[in-house]
């Protein structure tokens, strides 16, 4: 906008001064588009599709019938999608989030319309499909996600790098197990009352691990994710604002090696010893 105000001589040019980006209100649309006509599917050398902010259906996500050579097969270069802020969308376009062969990275929040069960569906569906193990980054915040996909499932999303949960309605959170090894989890402002790991011990693999964030929950015990015989120290795990009292299995609690471990606003009388004794290494409470 600055370029183009500032081309136009009518108009009085921006100077100086910082313009920042401003994110679309949830809710808000900015655009017209009901339905993309599945020509579409004839640009095969396409890298990004984005929609967002849109009253754009379900039903009529792609308008047309395929014709010879239209395959999401095809399109190994597409590996940037993004569905944000539709608000009528019942459900994630299933053929789209199934068939292309290469997402990376996939932004589905703020989609408001669809149920956390038919949520969790669709995120099943995507794990199954021909990309679940090539997603890197995926973003589900501000949706109503009621519970994440289960183990068995999470263990073969093998690239994934950072997963963004924020701002559901999540109640239940399975482990991936080590075989995963993310960078960044976000699990803030849900309905958290209880996260274990997995039967092999790890919630997820830790060689990577840099943030672990579950604050503004319901948690009543410090979960017992980690391990502090790992080798491997994480940066940041949060777990402030929940209604922590003691440890999950108390003196057997294995214990966490972070540089920052967040305990504010929790309904701890006295910082059990346990945190320190276990082996610990924290660098700030």
């Amino acid at each position: 906008l600055k370029s183009v105000i500032n081309r136009d001589a009518t108009q009085r040019p921006i100077i100086k001064g910082r313009i920042d980006l401003k994110d679309v209100a949830f809710g808000n649309l900015t655009n017209g588009i009901t339905g993309i006509s599945r020509e579409v599917m004839r640009l095969t050398k396409l890298e990004q599709f984005f929609i967002a902010n849109s009253p754009i259906t379900t039903e009529k996500f792609f308008v047309g019938e395929k014709s010879e050579g239209m395959d999401w097969a095809n399109f190994t270069n597409l590996a940037d999608v993004e569905i944000y802020n539709c608000s009528k969308l019942t459900a994630l376009p299933r053929e789209l989030i199934t068939e292309l062969p290469a997402i990376q990275s996939l932004n589905v929040a703020m989609n408001y319309g669809i149920s956390g069960e038919q949520l969790k569906e669709d995120w099943e569906a995507l794990i199954s499909g021909a990309s679940g193990d090539k997603v890197q980054i995926l973003y589900l915040g501000f949706n109503k996600l009621k519970e994440t996909p289960s183990t068995e499932l999470l263990s073969k999303m093998t690239k994934l790098g950072l997963l963004d949960c924020n701002s559901n309605k999540l109640h239940t959170v399975h482990p991936f197990g080590k075989g995963v090894n993310p960078t960044t989890l976000y699990f803030d402002y849900n309905n958290i009352s209880n996260i274990k790991a997995a039967e092999d011990g790890y919630f997820c693999g830790v060689s990577q691990l840099e943030t672990f964030s579950c604050s503004n929950n319901a948690l009543e015990l410090l979960p017992d994710l980690f391990t502090a015989k790992s080798i491997h120290t994480m940066i940041s795990v949060d777990f402030s604002s929940n209604e922590i009292k003691a440890l999950e299995n108390g003196d057997a609690w294995r214990g966490v090696n972070t540089e920052s471990l967040n305990l504010a606003n929790n309904c701890l009388e006295e910082l059990p010893g346990r945190i320190m004794g276990s082996g610990s290494r924290i660098n700030t409470f």
